[in-house]
């Protein structure tokens, strides 16, 4: 199962280039057993294994019927307490990950709604809700 892949349009993958493009390449084949991905419990989060340090957090969001993964940030060293969308929340530890090796097993977040999305760019914009610019409206 294929989804496709947007980007939060502050997504920072410096020094990750490399297992980024990798891991990117694993989640949009739906791949998710080698992306090692794990649900984080009662928060609606995901993780994916980047490196033996590094993951990178998504969401997986519904538009117009189908699934997408958003992706949010990268967790460096294992700092999730770090992380601007866990918010100091409830910091899961690895034992409490639920594997996730089959994407139709993904449960969409349902508190986040697109009304609209620009096939021209795959960036989402978090202002008090996540909104995909047209190109006229497009601060880049």
């Amino acid at each position: 199962m294929n989804m496709p892949i947007l980007f939060h349009s502050d997504l920072d993958i410096k020094s990750v280039e490399k297992t980024y493009t990798k891991t990117l390449d694993q989640l949009s084949r739906g791949d998710f057993d080698s992306a090692d991905v794990k649900k984080m419990p009662t928060s609606g989060f995901y993780r994916a294994r980047l490196d033996i340090r590094d993951r990178l957090l998504f969401k997986i969001i519904n538009f117009e019927g189908q699934k997408h993964i958003l992706l949010l940030e990268v967790i460096k060293d294992h700092n999730y307490k770090a992380s601007r969308f866990l918010r100091g929340g409830l910091i899961p530890d690895e034992a409490s990950l639920q594997s996730l090796t089959d994407p139709a097993k993904a449960e969409p977040d349902q508190e986040i709604q697109l009304k609209y999305l620009n096939q021209g760019t795959r960036k989402l914009h978090l202002l008090n809700k996540y909104l995909s610019f047209d190109n006229f409206r497009s601060p880049y």
